[in-house]
């Protein structure tokens, strides 16, 4: 058995993810080769939401840095 990891940061969430859609989409292009269609639409769907997860990521860590940078301009620590 796998030993628990901890917790992982927003960035290495956002580079599963990732890697999560690089196979899907590796997946669908190989599947629609073999005219597996029905494993094409699973990909499609993997793909659509990954990417809508990603998205979130994204812009979740764009707000962090933003917000951690206005807190370091004014001065403002965080307490953790």
């Amino acid at each position: 058995m796998k030993k628990p990891t901890k917790p992982g940061s927003l960035k290495d969430v956002r580079l599963k993810v990732w890697r999560a859609l690089a196979e899907a989409e590796r997946v669908m292009y190989k599947s629609s080769e073999g005219e597996d269609y029905d494993r094409v639409l699973r990909a499609v769907h993997a793909l659509s939401q990954a990417s809508m997860t990603y998205a979130k990521l994204f812009e979740m860590q764009e707000l962090t840095d933003r917000i951690e940078a206005l807190e370091q301009m004014l001065g403002l620590r965080r307490v953790a």
